[in-house]
């Protein structure tokens, strides 16, 4: 399990991409799970560790 925690906003004129990057050993293939600050829960199976991926909040 490994967690990152990604937040919005920054200080003054500034802005903060937000990216995180996770790992994968060798060959295998993980579950990515984005809890969004209103409780909602997004799940993606099967992620390689050779993929990027975009994750945006479905809507309401």
């Amino acid at each position: 399990v490994a967690r990152r925690w990604i937040t919005g906003g920054g200080s003054y004129q500034s802005v903060d991409e937000p990216v995180a990057f996770f790992a994968l050993a060798g060959a295998a293939r993980g579950t990515l799970r984005v809890r969004w600050p209103d409780g909602t829960t997004t799940v993606v199976e099967g992620v390689h560790g050779d993929q990027r991926l975009v994750v945006a909040k479905p809507p309401l």
